[in-house]
């Protein structure tokens, strides 16, 4: 890469990065990582991570707490930290793919997974970004290094077991690079195939042993296999509560990956592309991860996919300039289609999105909210928030008498087991502050009421809590609250 072509890029990387963190910063703190925040928070304060259900694996809450022994908690730092995940997370992709692909595939890449963060949700804290970085790092360690083979192969492993500590996703880059040694190796025979699994099936193994050892040394053990392997992998539940996100939103870069796909089909690219290993490699780790999808359509599920899938995108349109035009720059209709159609998909979406961009937003609303709040609940009292969840929660500075911050999946699979931790909760001579309106029954899982075991639960919940606590009447607190009765 010539001298002016690098400036040109490190000057359109500052503009990007710029733009993200106003994106970021616009956005707010979103809904999964005010979960994060939360928790992180607590384990500060010197709660044990087995004193809340997790929605993620243990490594992000700690990543968290890490954050917030460093920066301010608000809304400034906390997007500096977000950003730097992003730069993280581009730069990655431009250095492991110069390294397997070359310059112009990189750059390529790493503009798309650039695009890939404002779309799917990475302008939020996220698991996603450390997760995808692991899954980078095994592919580093299994395609260049100098170390033996069987190193190799242990290290790809134990770089996805550190991702699966984030997120149980991490499991399908493993599913990925099995896949790939299983069938995309045939210049392997089959025993060695067997032998390459086995070894990165041991560092995996490792990866995933040592944290459960600390666990079990400390008693959390059923706790961490409870919300780290069984909840995510055996009984969350499937949804479609967002499937329009992937025609409206994403429909760019499925468009992109659609295109890409009609090219690499043609006899000349077909060839060139698919007796490389490296590219059989991307598409294994990147196909079978988008499989999550099955699950739940939330954009940031797309991203572990996507960001492997950018690198056969972006190798597809190299290899076909060189083979139509020679070594010359892509046609500049291309860039152009391409910010089209990611603008009219972000359209399509939620025209909205684009203000976001346009100033920068006053939060000033939230610390007047926070100082009415923690009037009512000093340190040491419980609180209780069951609509206003992990947003309320991260305000006040306060923590849940129960084991959960919101009402999402995993508290809805909790109370089934335990139906009684909620009018219990309400005999907590702590418990000073409740935040539940019986007549806007609207919670974080969707479906907490379609079963009659979770509405006669909330039944008798509200008669005990209007027994004991009486709502308080303050116009400048838009949320519906109650305090002990005598208080």
């Amino acid at each position: 890469m010539s001298k002016p072509a690098r400036v040109t890029t490190a000057l359109a990387f500052v503009f990007i990065t710029a733009a993200f963190y106003a994106y970021t910063y616009n956005s707010g703190y979103g809904y999964d990582a005010c979960e994060y925040l939360v928790i992180g928070r607590a384990l500060l304060n010197g709660f044990r991570i087995s004193a809340f259900v997790l929605s993620k694996g243990w490594a992000m809450y700690v990543m968290t707490t890490a954050v917030l022994a460093l920066i301010p908690p608000n809304h400034t730092w906390i997007t500096v930290a977000i950003t730097l995940l992003f730069v993280l997370g581009v730069a990655g992709t431009w250095w492991v793919g110069r390294k397997l692909f070359g310059t112009a595939v990189a750059t390529l890449s790493a503009l798309l997974v650039a695009a890939c963060s404002f779309f799917m949700e990475l302008n939020f804290l996220e698991p996603e970004i450390p997760v995808y970085l692991t899954g980078l790092f095994a592919v580093a360690a299994l395609e260049f290094g100098r170390p033996t083979r069987a190193a190799r192969l242990a290290l790809a492993g134990l770089w996805l077991g550190i991702g699966f500590a984030f997120k149980s996703v991490a499991l399908l880059y493993l599913a990925g690079v099995f896949a790939y040694f299983l069938f995309s190796t045939k210049w392997l025979t089959l025993r060695e195939r067997l032998r390459s699994a086995l070894w990165i099936a041991f560092g995996f193994g490792f990866g995933i042993a040592v944290p459960a050892c600390y666990f079990a040394a400390t008693g959390q053990l059923r706790h961490h296999v409870e919300w780290s392997f069984l909840f995510p992998l055996l009984h969350y539940p499937a949804n479609t509560f967002s499937l329009s996100k992937l025609y409206t939103k994403l429909l760019w870069f499925f468009v992109l990956l659609f295109g890409a796909g009609l090219l690499a089909s043609t006899r000349g690219l077909r060839k060139a592309l698919f007796a490389d290993s490296r590219i059989l490699l991307v598409l294994w780790m990147g196909g079978v991860s988008l499989l999550s999808l099955l699950k739940t359509q939330a954009s940031h599920y797309v991203f572990p996919g996507a960001a492997f899938l950018s690198f056969f995108i972006a190798q597809t349109l190299c290899c076909w300039r060189s083979l139509r035009m020679g070594p010359r720059t892509l046609p500049a209709w291309l860039p152009s289609a391409a910010a089209v159609l990611m603008i009219a998909s972000a359209w399509l979406y939620s025209p909205a999105v684009f203000a976001r961009f346009l100033h920068m937003r006053d939060f000033s609303g939230e610390g007047r909210l926070a100082a009415r709040i923690q009037a009512l609940a000093v340190p040491g009292d419980h609180v209780l928030f069951l609509q206003g969840g992990n947003f309320v929660y991260w305000l006040a500075g306060r923590y849940p008498t129960v084991p959960f911050t919101d009402t999402d999946a995993q508290p809805t699979y909790l109370l089934f087991r335990q139906p009684e931790l909620l009018t219990e909760a309400l005999d907590d001579p702590r418990l000073k502050l409740v935040e539940f309106d019986p007549q806007n029954l609207v919670f974080d899982d969707p479906s907490f009421l379609e079963s009659e075991h979770h509405r006669n639960l909330l039944h008798r919940f509200s008669e005990r809590l209007q027994e004991r606590f009486t709502r308080l009447q303050d116009p400048g607190i838009p949320l519906s609250l109650w305090v002990p009765k005598g208080s």
